[in-house]
C-alpha cells in the first residue's frame, strides 16, 4: 500500500496552485522552514498523500496517475487540454512538465 508520493519542485507556488485546480485533491497541510519559507504543501488523494516539496531540482515521477472513478463531467470540463489519450486514461502536464493523468482502468473511459 502507498503512503505518499513527493514530488520536488523549483516552483512549488505555481505547482501547489495547479494542484489545487484538479477535483479529487484536498489540501490538507502546509510546511514552512523555519524562516516561514513554503518548504511543502499536502494534499489528500484517496487514501494517499500527495506531497509537493521546494526543491531546487525536478524530481516528478514519470506519471501521476488519478483514479477517474469520482469524477463528473463537471470535473472533467475544469482538467487542463488532454495532450494523450488511451482507451482508459487521458493525460496532460503540470506546470513542472511532469506527466498527469485520470484512468477509468478497468472500464473503458465513461465520458
Amino acid at each position: 500500500m502507498i503512503h505518499h508520493i513527493a514530488i520536488g519542485s523549483p516552483k512549488l507556488d505555481v505547482l501547489v496552485r495547479f494542484y489545487e485546480t484538479l477535483p479529487g485533491l484536498t489540501r490538507i497541510r502546509e510546511n514552512r522552514t523555519e524562516k516561514k519559507e513554503l518548504r511543502s504543501v499536502w494534499f489528500q488523494v484517496g487514501e494517499i498523500i500527495l506531497m509537493l516539496e521546494s526543491d531546487l531540482e525536478k524530481k516528478g515521477p514519470k506519471a501521476l496517475i488519478f483514479s477517474a472513478a469520482s469524477l463528473d463531467k463537471k470535473s472533467i470540463s475544469t482538467l487542463p487540454n488532454w495532450i494523450q489519450e488511451t482507451e482508459y486514461t487521458k493525460y496532460f502536464k503540470d506546470p513542472d512538465d511532469n506527466l498527469i493523468g485520470y484512468s477509468s482502468y478497468p472500464a473503458l473511459w465513461p465520458f
